[in-house]
């Protein structure tokens, strides 16, 4: 059997690339038919998983847990069909993520990196052909923001880093800086925070897993690449001061006062009834200003889908310390699902969105890694000399 190994860790390469890339295109393009054909697509995808591997019990209580928390907002039906195609397509990206985290985790691992490269690739090229617009991301499609390539990027980083560090016990350095080049051409503060954070905590937790190990080659290196950053930092400060106060939006503050006016009027029209199924966006400058778009995944998440949601979303990267995985691996995942929970409060790219295939891909392949450490007599097919030759 051995011989067709080859083979399979082809089609398994290619799955995870494939799959990636078209539901990043798909949310990207963010049209109702890109929408569509993005959740079918995952369906057809979930079907062949179901039908290879069945749900376990957990699996299915997880999925009866979310209808029942969800039954309100259908009951409720604030955004019509829209509230139950949301619901659908959730369900639809949870069965697609479970299929995606059954692959070996090296092709995983490579096709992320894959995926990530062409992507950036492709968005520096079209940077560089919109380069004459004020905001060359938000000129590529009609309607586009600004904040939307930068923020699909954290998406993505957050599950490389967390697939790199399960897979190779180490953070990657040379995508979240990439992440960081996107996200200052972006301009956005929030995907500037975020993708800073990554590069930061990236750094120092290798640094300090170094210390740990006494791996002094792996010190020294990382506190070169530090002190050589904050050298270059220093010699062009006024450089960079005068490029982030110019061409991005850092210069504005941390505070945002159309999305405080956005959250304040969507709280301030709930009642008892839709506290709990949710609210709709009629009469808040949400539906007479923004078109619907409340720019923050988790007033998304309570208006489409309710309270019971909401709240299993805010306490979800919580779920990581019910598992068997090291401390280590726990605090890596929590630490960069906080990252990423952090950019949805400024931009709706969770919550119901093609996106949450991602999100719950985390979850899958963190308690599936988890889950092979725990069996350490079985040797799995990823693990095996005949694959690592």
């Amino acid at each position: 059997m051995y011989r067709y190994l080859p083979v399979l860790r082809f089609k398994q390469f290619f799955a995870v690339v494939f799959v990636v890339v078209f539901v990043l295109v798909n949310f990207f393009i963010n049209s109702q038919l890109s929408l569509l054909v993005g959740a079918l697509f995952l369906g057809v995808y979930s079907g062949f998983g179901i039908h290879r591997n069945p749900p376990t019990l957990n699996v299915l209580l997880i999925f009866c847990l979310f209808s029942i928390l969800v039954a309100p907002a259908l009951f409720v039906f604030n955004h019509g069909f829209s509230t139950f195609f949301y619901y659908v397509s959730t369900v639809i990206s949870f069965f697609a993520a479970r299929q995606l985290a059954s692959i070996q985790a090296e092709m995983v691992l490579m096709g992320l990196r894959c995926s990530f490269y062409a992507f950036f690739v492709l968005c520096i090229t079209l940077f560089y052909l919109h380069r004459a617009e004020p905001e060359p991301f938000g000129a590529i499609l009609e309607g586009a923001s600004t904040n939307g390539i930068p923020s699909y990027f954290i998406v993505l980083q957050v599950v490389l880093s967390i697939v790199t560090y399960l897979v190779m016990g180490r953070l990657p350095l040379m995508t979240p800086l990439l992440t960081l080049v996107i996200a200052v051409l972006g301009i956005g503060r929030g995907s500037i925070l975020a993708a800073s954070a990554i590069v930061l905590i990236s750094v120092v937790f290798n640094f300090l897993q170094d210390l740990n190990y006494r791996r002094w080659g792996g010190m020294f290196f990382w506190g070169g690449i530090v002190l050589c950053v904050l050298v270059v930092c220093g010699i062009n400060f006024d450089f960079l001061f005068n490029y982030v106060s110019s061409k991005t939006n850092l210069s504005r503050g941390l505070y945002d006062p159309a999305r405080a006016d956005m959250i304040s009027d969507y709280l301030g029209q709930l009642s008892i009834i839709s506290l709990f199924s949710g609210g709709g966006f009629e009469g808040t400058v949400i539906s007479q200003l923004y078109g619907n778009n409340p720019h923050n995944s988790f007033i998304r998440a309570h208006s489409y889908m309710g309270l019971g949601v909401f709240l299993l979303i805010v306490f979800s990267p919580f779920l990581v310390f019910f598992s068997g995985a090291k401390m280590s691996e726990k605090t890596v995942c929590f630490t960069f699902l906080l990252i990423l929970l952090f950019r949805a409060i400024s931009e709706p790219i969770l919550f119901p969105t093609l996106l949450d295939f991602f999100y719950f891909f985390i979850f899958f392949f963190f308690y599936r890694r988890a889950a092979e450490r725990q069996r350490p007599s079985v040797v799995s097919l990823s693990e095996s000399r005949w694959v690592r030759a």
